[in-house]
């Protein structure tokens, strides 16, 4: 039997695009990297590691910190308002029941 890949190599253009990462752990610091050469980063988390923390002082990209679990819908529609590319990097209770509603261009 055939083995199957599961990989879709990809190439966007991101520029001018809102990339926003949720995560400020090392899976969120490895995007963030990725994606901030090409693309306004803005990294959503209560804390950041080091090199997100170096990432944002440097102007290279936007740290919000934030409770997911307490924020109110204004706030999380304004920190996704406009995006273009959307990444989870963790479990998030209490997120899951809204209905927020997300941009048509976003991809997920």
């Amino acid at each position: 039997m055939a083995e199957i890949n599961n990989f879709l190599p990809l190439m966007l253009d991101l520029s001018g695009r809102k990339i926003v990462i949720f995560g400020g752990g090392s899976v969120g610091e490895r995007k963030a990297e990725l994606f901030c050469g090409c693309a306004d980063t803005v990294v959503v988390s209560l804390d950041f590691s080091e090199r997100l923390q170096e990432l944002g002082a440097s102007g290279q990209v936007r740290l919000s910190r934030l409770d997911l679990t307490e924020a109110e819908d204004s706030k999380l529609r304004e920190i996704i308002s406009g995006l273009s590319l959307l990444s989870l990097q963790q479990a998030v209770p209490n997120l899951t029941g809204r209905s927020l509603i997300l941009p048509g261009e976003a991809i997920f």
